[in-house]
């Protein structure tokens, strides 16, 4: 600041701290106001589903379409119904079988190809159907939410009125004047913290309080204080571990001139160029430290160590100032303390998706056939039984390892679309209504009391968080999880819907395109990592010694297929060590949706257009390989090396190939690509 002596040498550390603490405020701004969230501040490209999704139409049969002339009537009233699935559901799915299929490929040699070979054709680049229903569920969101209708749900109203006031900060009418507004809150809010040199000309370094600063941030719900972060966990856990610095480059210089332009200061940009490269040396040094973790410590321990610092007060405080003891003295005994290199040894990173579970239920109530979740949740019933089958049936498993995988599968708790307990009307809202939105709240207010709001919902204790913290995916894509150390099994909505899903469909339908992904999740629970958890999610070896040794043989064999496996885009350079638990998953998945579907009675049910006089048994493995039919490597070999799941063309050649079930359906002879003579088995 021109005119005005350098800052003692005190001054100017206690700047830099507060610049690194300013500057991880910064990056929540920007990030804040950034264009990553797909939700609310770049809708998505317009994206036309291939089939309705608001009304589900009966099946109809061909005999009611057109009414007999007297010349046909005694034919008509003699011939039966034809039974064919003619929903749009089950014609665009009838699409699919029909054009991304090569006929010319023999199904023996290469059954990828021969279910996928003409996908390209028909498809975007790099969308494959998982891609495609997760862009189509982005769309469907910001359409509802850019009406402009209130509700009686708070949820909805809530996240109706952030997307709006996201929307209007984004208008480039009135951007410069908002962002102006916005940057007006932030000085107000550097303020309140405890002031900046840089804004203060009676600054006093002597009056400068830490432990109210930083206590002052965590009241506004901010989880990062310079040096040190929190988050929250469940079971009342608060986890304290390194701050994940931010670049404090270029743009963090501009909003700190932004700012003090706005408050009349023509700052000395050298002076505040040197703060700044203190900052990034400063991010340097902990970013070269170790990241190997050293374990954890207790609150009293953290405090010893950093005594400077009082961080139970800070902790409480970004918990809830007016916590009750009980609940404060649960809290206080389940602090972690990650031992980061600054204060110990650690550093990892967290993001949290703001409403997705409200947009998740609007999508639920508002686009989705609600038959298809009980459907899916019958389903979930009947895959568990055939896998308990499957161990009772082993011939190699002991009786006890059998007993303990068949809790395990038994005690798997299932959520289907989302918790149960949140589907009575007023029940999400009541999570809700702390949050406390305002119509006359700025863009960054809402954002300030949303960040508060989900820093604090972890502690709750209900399914809400649990799920949404532990799925690790958007939950709006087509996907599914098993959370190992819960032992819970998940489908998102999405997977419960066309191309994957419909109640339409017929039910060998339903079995290979979603019934398998079940199965593969619930096989999570018993490859190389889940295997060691038991019904509870605790670890806990409950195989006896003998199991556990044939176990590691037969996945062994697994790993070695896919070692040797000649990939279309790879050749043989894949790693089975890495994919090991997904090819296991693959596998159990695969063979348990088989066996579910040949114990029912599938005569009754509607015939696929297009396929009125084929084999059920071979359509059920066309099906269930359209799911990972893709336009080919996005990736180069370094990258896909690293990767946790297997090729598409091993998840359909690969895992088929062990399937004996297969070979006889395709009559493949021994010795072909997809009935090798050394198969693979598990259970």
């Amino acid at each position: 600041m021109p005119g005005k002596k350098p800052p003692s040498s005190l001054t100017a550390g206690l700047s830099c701290l507060i610049i690194v603490a300013m500057a991880l405020i910064t990056a929540f701004i920007l990030m804040m106001t950034g264009r990553d969230n797909p939700m609310v501040l770049v809708p998505a490209k317009p994206w036309k589903s291939e089939t309705p999704v608001t009304s589900r139409p009966p099946i109809k049969s061909s005999s009611t379409q057109k009414v007999p002339t007297s010349a046909t009537k005694t034919e008509e009233t003699t011939r039966k119904p034809r039974n064919v699935c003619e929903s749009p559901e089950c014609i665009a799915l009838a699409h699919q079988l029909h054009n991304w299929k090569n006929p010319s490929i023999d199904p023996c040699q290469n059954f990828y190809e021969y279910t996928c070979g003409k996908f390209n054709e028909h498809s975007l680049p790099s969308f494959s159907r998982l891609s495609r229903k997760g862009k189509l569920m982005h769309t469907m969101l910001n359409k509802f939410l850019a009406k402009n209708e209130t509700s009686n749900s708070i949820s909805e109203n809530s996240m109706r009125l952030f997307y709006l006031k996201c929307k209007g900060f984004w208008n480039p009418k009135t951007f410069q004047k908002l962002l102006i507004e916005m940057w007006r809150e932030v000085t107000a809010l550097f303020r309140d913290l405890g002031s900046w040199p840089y804004l203060d000309e009676n600054w006093d370094d002597s009056k400068l309080d830490l432990n109210d600063a930083i206590t002052r941030m965590a009241n506004y719900g901010l989880p990062t204080f310079g040096l040190f972060r929190l988050y929250t966990a469940e079971n009342y856990t608060v986890i304290v571990r390194a701050s994940t610095m931010m670049n404090a480059g270029n743009s963090t210089g501009e909003v700190f001139k932004a700012v003090l332009k706005l408050n009349g200061i023509d700052a000395d940009e050298q002076l505040l160029e040197d703060d700044l490269k203190l900052v990034r040396e400063l991010e340097k040094d902990i970013s070269n430290m170790s990241s190997e973790s050293d374990g954890v410590a207790s609150l009293s321990e953290l405090q010893a160590a950093v005594p400077s610092i009082d961080f139970e007060k800070v902790i409480r405080h970004f918990i809830n100032s007016s916590i009750d003891d009980e609940m404060w003295s649960k809290v206080k005994e389940n602090v972690m303390v990650l031992k980061f290199p600054l204060f110990f040894n650690q550093t990892r990173n967290e993001v949290l998706n703001d409403f997705s579970f409200p947009a998740l239920r609007v999508l639920v109530q508002h686009y989705f056939d609600r038959g298809n979740l009980q459907i899916a949740s019958e389903l979930v019933d009947d895959i568990k039984g055939h896998l308990i089958n499957t161990f009772e049936n082993s011939t190699w498993l002991h009786p006890e390892t059998k007993k303990n995988a068949i809790r395990k599968v038994e005690m798997m708790k299932k959520i289907i679309g989302y918790p149960e307990e949140y589907d009575a009307p007023g029940t999400l809202d009541k999570v809700y209504e702390s949050l406390n939105f305002s119509s006359s709240d700025s863009y960054f207010q809402l954002n300030l009391k949303n960040f508060k709001f989900n820093m604090q919902l972890t502690l709750t204790l209900n399914p809400m968080s649990s799920f949404l913290k532990m799925t690790k995916t958007d939950i709006l894509e087509a996907n599914a999880f098993h959370l190992r150390s819960r032992n819970w099994l998940g489908i998102n909505i999405a997977l419960l819907d066309d191309p994957f899903f419909d109640s339409t469909y017929p039910k060998y339908a339903q079995i290979a395109g979603v019934g398998a992904i079940i199965g593969h999740e619930i096989g999570h629970g018993f490859d190389p990592n889940g295997r060691e958890r038991d019904e509870n999610g605790k670890e806990n070896d409950w195989w006896t010694p003998e199991d556990s040794a044939e176990y590691d043989r037969r996945a062994q064999c697994l790993i070695d297929q896919y070692d040797e496996f000649d990939d279309p885009d790879f050749g043989k350079n894949l790693n089975g060590s890495i994919t090991i638990g997904e090819i296991v998953a693959d596998l159990i998945g695969v063979d348990v949706a088989w066996k579910t579907y040949k114990s029912l009675d599938m005569s009754a049910e509607p015939s696929i257009i297009g396929f009125e006089n084929y084999s059920l048994d071979k359509l059920f493995y066309q099906l269930k390989a359209l799911n990972w039919c893709g336009t080919g490597a996005e990736y180069d070999l370094e990258d896909q090396l690293k990767f946790v799941h297997p090729t598409e063309s091993f998840r359909i050649n690969g895992i088929f190939s062990n399937m004996k079930s297969f070979a006889e359906t395709f009559n493949c002879p021994v010795g072909s690509p997809m009935n090798p003579e050394k198969k693979c088995e598990l259970f």
